[in-house]
């Protein structure tokens, strides 16, 4: 494997489907940079056969991965005639403390909502390939007319990835604080 990523070799060939002692197959090679892309750590990924380099029964396999950027950022702002200033962040860490994991926090501000923060962990592989475990915290002040709510709670899902869906469940609770104007 070469490329610039953080991401461990162990780690990617955990979600691959080749080892030394599997045979040849063109379709398992055309599946790999799917299978890594859906990571959804890398900006790209290429698979070659060094059909060249063929030693007794054995045909290496390169794997180049090129890493999406570690942080990105997301900002927003608007303005309406009811909610007035709207102002949005939303921070994305990719591979957060190793391991694939993905950490996501969103920042909201509007009239409305004075305040609203969100996270969200998210630990891939959790028992088994494709099952991810996510646990999503909030908080959020919001303002009516006539009242105001602070909100806080959290979720934990299990997801599993299934070719183009998922199945998941999930448990959330939350804590509503409504004060009267």
């Amino acid at each position: 494997m070469e490329g610039d990523s953080l991401v461990t070799k162990k780690y990617i060939s955990n979600h691959i489907e080749i080892n030394r002692d599997r045979t040849f197959s063109p379709v398992t090679l055309n599946k790999i940079p799917n299978d890594l892309l859906r990571l959804g750590l890398f900006r790209f990924v290429t698979v070659r056969a060094l059909t060249d380099s063929v030693r007794k029964d054995s045909i290496p396999v390169l794997i180049k991965v090129m890493e999406l950027p570690r942080w990105s950022f997301k900002m927003g702002a608007g303005y309406g005639t009811e909610d007035r200033i709207r102002l949005s962040l939303l921070m994305t860490r990719l591979n957060f403390l190793g391991g694939g994991r993905s950490l996501i926090v969103k920042v909201q501000h509007s009239y409305f909502t004075p305040f609203a923060a969100e996270g969200k962990l998210i630990q891939p592989d959790l028992i088994m390939k494709n099952l991810d475990f996510i646990v999503n915290p909030y908080f959020s002040k919001e303002r009516e007319e006539s009242y105001t709510v602070q909100r806080r709670g959290s979720a934990f899902t299990f997801q599993k990835k299934i070719k183009h869906s998922s199945a998941y469940i999930s448990y959330s609770y939350g804590k509503d604080i409504v004060n009267l104007s």
